[in-house]
């Protein structure tokens, strides 16, 4: 039997969600909570289909997807769980607040697959283990018609944590232990990703791995360019190579700037160059500096 798997990245980027992101850094940046959460949406995807599931994304863009369209999604699918990723927050101001906590509905299932992935975090990235508690007064979990957990991965706001939420091995190893805790609650064997890896950056005691691949001319160019912000740099790789990103930019790119509909035809097809997506990005940028922020 396949399983189906509703995979929810908690708000959107760029700034739509007020308030959902960390306190600025020293250097000035901060990150936008849903830089994390979609990351790690993609990544955990492309692991529960390698193990054999469907999945189905219920906020496919960087917007802020209404709950109650993610939720529809989800139940018009009749997808058998629903997982919701999330980066959490006390005060919104740098604290102490740590750990990993999962929010769970009530079925007997829903706990199961909440304890199966939480322990498997615990065990994987070595947080503080804040528990499994009663979700039912999300929104999310109360209205979807299946298992639902939501996962709580680290504090925005705990100035450690929130650098572990930019790392790419961190966000790496979420996803592996999250899609652990999935399989081992619906019997699916993990399976193991067997490309070339390397290590990545050390999170605690835990080591993920780094899939190696080709780097695009684009990848080639960022690294080429001076940063004084890792931060940042790390910021532009994310989000001009995310798919998601090059849609939005096109979408935006026709409504805003006057580009032809045939513009989103060739993006649908591949046709669009690396090149053409950063140009837009900054004309987009330029746009609504110019028009919108300086009103």
């Amino acid at each position: 039997m396949t399983y189906t798997i509703g995979l929810d990245d908690g708000h959107g980027d760029f700034g739509v969600t007020p308030g959902k992101r960390t306190p600025k850094f020293s250097d000035g940046t901060f990150m936008y909570e849903n830089a994390f959460n979609k990351v790690v949406v993609k990544y955990l995807d492309e692991i529960l289909r390698r193990c054999g599931f469907k999945t189905i994304l219920v906020a496919p863009t960087d917007a802020d997807t209404p709950l109650s369209t993610r939720v529809r999604t989800a139940n018009n699918a009749k997808v058998d769980a629903y997982v919701s990723i999330h980066a959490n927050a006390a005060s919104g101001s740098w604290g102490s607040a740590s750990g990993v906590e999962t929010f769970v509905g009530a079925s007997a299932m829903s706990k199961k697959l909440a304890n199966n992935v939480h322990n498997q975090l615990i065990k994987g990235t070595s947080q503080k283990n804040r528990g499994v508690k009663d979700g039912t007064h999300l929104y999310v979990i109360r209205n979807t018609t299946m298992p639902a957990i939501l996962v709580e991965t680290a504090f925005m706001d705990n100035e450690y944590e929130a650098k572990l939420l930019l790392s790419d091995s961190f966000r790496r190893e979420c996803a592996i232990e999250i899609a652990k805790g999935i399989c081992e609650t619906f019997g699916v064997k993990f399976v193991e990703d067997n490309k070339p890896e390397v290590k990545g950056v050390s999170v605690d005691k835990s080591t993920p791995k780094v899939e190696v691949k080709p780097k695009t001319t684009i990848e080639k160019e960022v690294n080429e360019l001076e940063f004084s912000s890792p931060t940042l740099k790390e910021k532009l790789e994310m989000r001009v190579l995310s798919p998601a990103t090059k849609e939005l930019l096109v979408e935006k790119a026709v409504a805003e700037l006057g580009y032809k509909e045939e513009w989103k035809t060739k993006h649908k097809t591949n046709q669009i160059l690396e090149g053409d997506y950063m140009a837009m990005a900054y004309e987009l940028a330029v746009y609504y500096a110019k028009y919108h922020v300086c009103e």
